[in-house]
């Protein structure tokens, strides 16, 4: 007795044969995608017997046409990100669970299982728009934490003379004048080697040594 042609003879009394290429094992499998007008969406489904490769083929094309013609709205974008989660749960499963198809011709499962999702025009656009939002994100972190302190009347910080108005600012931005030495109540409390003292407000005067 032929082992391979009982095996074979099971597979085919308890599924049907693929819909895309006639082939066994298969099984029934329902994918979705989203299609988002901004104000309104579109949704299409795939339910029906696939094999192995031709499972990969459908998941492929739905997730492709989900990252590019989904997320177009509102309540598309969470439901294009449903479908994708859901899409992927159920092609886990075909990996896990089916056998390569029979008779199997590596050609053709290429043919069948279609290229990557992140190989196609859609997945390149998505990988190009994450790539420039971190390097965004990256920039804009880094700008500010080179940005210049602002100035406030503080011990350290530098002063600059504009006629009888002192002001404080960074003194990594200019030029200065002054530097601030103390924060005192009273200019009486400068030390001796103050040159100019300004009254930063009714509780308390900066010293200031050029």
């Amino acid at each position: 007795m032929d082992l391979d042609s009982s095996f074979g003879s099971a597979a085919r009394a308890i599924s049907n044969p693929c819909n895309v290429c006639g082939r066994f094992p298969s099984r029934t499998v329902a994918f979705h995608r989203n299609v988002g007008l901004v104000f309104a969406r579109r949704i299409h489904t795939f339910q029906g017997d696939l094999c192995r490769s031709c499972g990969r083929g459908v998941y492929r094309d739905f997730q492709h046409r989900n990252i590019a013609l989904g997320p177009w709205g509102l309540i598309s974008l969470f439901a294009t990100l449903y479908y994708l989660a859901n899409n992927a749960i159920h092609a886990a499963s075909f990996r896990r669970d089916l056998d390569t198809p029979q008779p199997s011709d590596p050609e053709l499962e290429r043919k069948l299982q279609g290229r990557p999702v992140l190989l196609r025009p859609g997945g390149l656009a998505l990988m190009a728009l994450l790539g420039f939002l971190v390097v965004s994100g990256m920039m804009n972190s880094g700008k500010a934490d080179n940005a210049p302190e602002e100035a406030h009347w503080r011990v350290g910080a530098c002063v600059v003379f504009d006629g009888s108005v002192a002001n404080p600012v960074s003194c990594g931005s200019t030029e200065h004048d002054a530097t601030v030495t103390r924060i005192v109540a009273s200019e009486t409390a400068c030390p001796d080697t103050t040159e100019w003292w300004v009254e930063v407000d009714d509780q308390s005067v900066a010293c200031l040594e050029e």
